[in-house]
């Protein structure tokens, strides 16, 4: 449960808040920057820099936590299409086949 709660934390503070404020803020601004004050210009640009930052924070705070999982990509003499999982206990992994390559995904467990 710890670490489900570290990864939404870190997705979310690293990943989500800063997409968001920034897309938002944009629009925001390209959408009525005629009738915005140079003030409220100038404080959606602070909270954009303030939510970069802890997006920052965050990503080194929780550096131990990996969003992503492990991908590895192979060539080998195989024709055909293929997904398979393996359910081994202690690695997990998803291979993915296509005509000479083998894409093998698996969590990152530590």
């Amino acid at each position: 449960m710890n670490k489900t709660l570290k990864y939404l934390v870190k997705l979310y503070f690293v990943i989500i808040l800063p997409t968001a404020i920034l897309i938002s803020s944009i629009s925001l601004v390209i959408i009525n920057w005629k009738d915005m004050s140079p003030l409220v210009i100038f404080a959606i640009s602070i909270g954009c820099l303030v939510t970069v930052f802890n997006a920052v924070f965050y990503g080194a705070v929780l550096s131990n936590t990996e969003l992503l999982p492990k991908i590895r990509i192979q060539t080998e003499l195989i024709i055909g299409f293929c997904i398979a999982y393996d359910r081994n206990r202690m690695k997990p992994s998803i291979s993915i086949v296509i005509p000479f390559v083998v894409i093998e995904i698996s969590p990152n467990i530590k």
